[in-house]
């Protein structure tokens, strides 16, 4: 459970946030929210969302719907969210795909991943694992990377 409060804790600093450009709007949320992810339906990111929609349906009140739009690296549903209207209604969870690789690995992404987002909560750390088969002759990172370069 300790995942559970840490999405809570994330949240409700989140949706504080969202608040904040709103203030004078007290009837907001007055419609449901989009929340886009960029993976498809079962993946590790729709199922962070959907937890995300769930605690931020019950601490806003509203229904929160989750649509998925994979494809690309992230960035379908990340031009999506780019070019959707800035009035809160429209949120998105994604990785470090769509912001810190797509740009790395693409040529030209149609957003700009600094300009044309707003973060508003942090959802959580994931670790990575790097693993390798026993018969290749790699022990550690740095043995990979020796045999990156020489071959």
């Amino acid at each position: 459970m300790q995942l559970h409060r840490l999405l809570r804790a994330a949240l409700l600093g989140g949706a504080s946030l969202l608040a904040l450009p709103a203030a004078h709007a007290a009837d907001y949320p007055n419609k449901p929210i989009t929340l886009i992810v960029p993976f498809p339906a079962g993946s590790g990111t729709d199922a962070v969302g959907r937890i995300f929609g769930a605690e931020l349906s019950t601490i806003l009140g509203q229904q929160i719907v989750v649509e998925n739009k994979p494809g690309a690296n992230a960035t379908i549903a990340a031009s999506y969210v780019a070019r959707a209207k800035p009035d809160g209604y429209t949120l998105f969870v994604t990785t470090n795909t769509s912001h810190s690789a797509a740009p790395w690995l693409m040529k030209n992404i149609p957003y700009d991943p600094v300009k044309d987002f707003t973060p508003i909560a942090r959802g959580g750390n994931l670790p990575f694992i790097l693993v390798a088969n026993p018969k290749r002759p790699w022990k550690t990172v740095a043995d990979l990377v020796a045999d990156a370069r020489q071959h």
